[in-house]
């Protein structure tokens, strides 16, 4: 049920998506498209505030669930959402410090307009109603009740697209979108608040309850995922941040469109992947070192093949796509999806390293080296930008990546797993196989100029078919393939 949720709840994020970004873009422009673009990646710094109390609930609950009473329960939550209520009070502040900040921040003197800074300050406010009930959200997913969760999430979005639509139709301007996210967040915590009360009725938030003790013993197995998961929102705003500030916000819209399919293929490869995650623990908990190198090494070598296929299946149809979506004039150049393609591939190939190191509780090292990450990708997006223009922002992000994670993560993971590290570069060698064969006909297939929704999918599926041999023989080894032919035989 929670796999399906979670499902449901990308699924509806990314139809909203589709049907909001061309609605902003004639209904504010470019130049303030990319304004809301550039913001929201500006307060999505404001996790690096996030102590990792959260991701420390859910290990907690989940490691001691059926071993801890009611009063232990109400105890560890009470103090997991004191903590978040403090956390919320910083961000506002923050928020507030960084609406006065982001005219120096991205050089534009637009950022420093009331509007501007309302913006910010409102993405700000919703961005703390959001932490403040995280903790909840946390107890239900340590409970098995994520899907509770995953559906408080497509309300969310819902509400957000409702209420974007409607106060911008009412002419309220651009702080509409601020107003919608921060009225999507409270009618969020309401709903976290009654499914508790009615899926968790042992659990009583308490202030009395709440103790410092609980609080640290919380936040401590958290603090290196948020971490990590700040490194990458850092990377992905600072690419925002230099194009705003070397090119202009009208050329941050251009990118933030012309990079929507190349992120929604990668979120989906992202999803897939985390389903290995509980079973490489398992078999690393129960000792079965074999069985965890062995998942770890089918996974990455589908999830690079497959990472080949979808970028060259996003370069063949995002002009045809952006153009139809969005139009023309938001559409980047084949040098940009170029750079958007090697950045895709470049993050895909490092996921399943990343997946078995904290599947086996490593979580400080992948951390350390995501962060040196983050901190090169901005002086290489800087200098690349002065070379190859607004391609070059991309370029250096791929970089920074094949530079530090691409190269560490897989050494890492191998000598977890006991494997050479020779092994862990295979499946970039068969990924890169596949890019040189895929590539030219994705090049093909966009110079034949079938543009619209309909071309778009039709080229689409004449790239998945061109790769689905590839994908069977160089994706899938010997057994996997036996055991896939297994069902279609027994149809038969």
């Amino acid at each position: 049920m929670s796999t399906g949720a979670s499902c449901a709840a990308r699924l509806t994020a990314a139809v909203a998506g589709l049907v909001l970004t061309p609605y902003l873009l004639r209904e504010l422009g470019s130049e303030q498209f990319g304004l809301y673009a550039l913001s929201l990646g500006l307060v999505s710094w404001l996790s690096a505030l996030d102590l990792g109390i959260v991701p420390g609930l859910r290990v907690l609950l989940a490691r001691d669930s059926g071993r801890l009473d009611s009063v232990e329960i109400t105890r560890t939550v009470s103090s997991a959402t004191a903590g978040q209520a403090g956390l919320a009070l910083l961000t506002l502040a923050a928020g507030g410090a960084l609406a006065w900040a982001a005219p120096w921040l991205a050089g534009d003197t637009l950022l420093a307009s009331d509007e501007s800074r309302t913006l910010i300050w409102l993405l700000a406010a919703g961005s703390a109603v959001s932490v403040s009930g995280q903790a909840l959200a946390g107890a239900l997913e340590a409970h098995q009740m994520g899907y509770v969760e995953r559906g408080v999430r497509m309300l969310r979005t819902v509400v957000r697209l409702l209420v974007t639509v409607a106060l911008l139709e009412a002419g309220a301007g651009l702080p509409a979108l601020g107003w919608a996210h921060l009225a999507a967040a409270l009618l969020g915590l309401l709903a976290l608040l009654v499914a508790v009360m009615r899926k968790l009725p042992e659990l009583r938030l308490n202030p009395r309850a709440v103790r410092w003790a609980a609080l640290r013993e919380t936040a401590r197995p958290g603090i290196w995922l948020t971490a990590g998961a700040f490194a990458g929102l850092l990377i992905a705003a600072a690419d925002r941040l230099v194009v705003a500030r070397w090119f202009s916000l009208e050329a941050v819209a251009v990118l933030s469109v012309s990079a929507a399919l190349f992120l929604l293929a990668e979120s989906l490869l992202t999803f897939l992947l985390d389903g290995a995650r509980p079973l490489l623990a398992q078999s690393l908990g129960d000792g079965c070192t074999h069985d965890a190198a062995a998942l770890y090494h089918r996974t990455t070598q589908a999830t690079a093949v497959l990472a080949a296929t979808a970028a060259a299946t996003v370069l063949a149809v995002n002009r045809g796509f952006v153009a139809a979506w969005a139009g023309p004039e938001h559409y980047g150049g084949w040098e940009l999806d170029l750079a958007l393609a090697a950045a895709m591939l470049s993050q895909v190939w490092t996921l399943p390293h990343r997946v078995a190191l904290t599947a086996s509780l490593d979580v400080r090292r992948p951390t350390a080296v995501r962060l040196a990450e983050g901190a090169l990708n901005l002086p290489l997006s800087i200098a690349m930008a002065r070379l190859f223009g607004l391609a070059g922002v991309i370029w250096g992000t791929a970089a920074a990546a094949l530079a530090t994670s691409a190269w560490a993560l897989p050494r890492m993971a191998g000598r977890k797993l006991g494997i050479d590290a020779r092994t862990t570069w295979r499946p970039v060698e068969r990924s890169a196989w596949c890019a040189l064969i895929l590539f030219p006909a994705a090049w093909r297939l966009r110079e034949l100029e079938l543009g619209g929704y309909v071309g778009s999918a039709l080229t689409a599926g004449l790239m998945a078919l061109a790769a689905l041999p590839l994908v069977w023989f160089f994706g899938f080894d010997r057994e996997v393939r036996r055991r896939l032919r297994l069902p279609v035989a027994w149809a038969s």
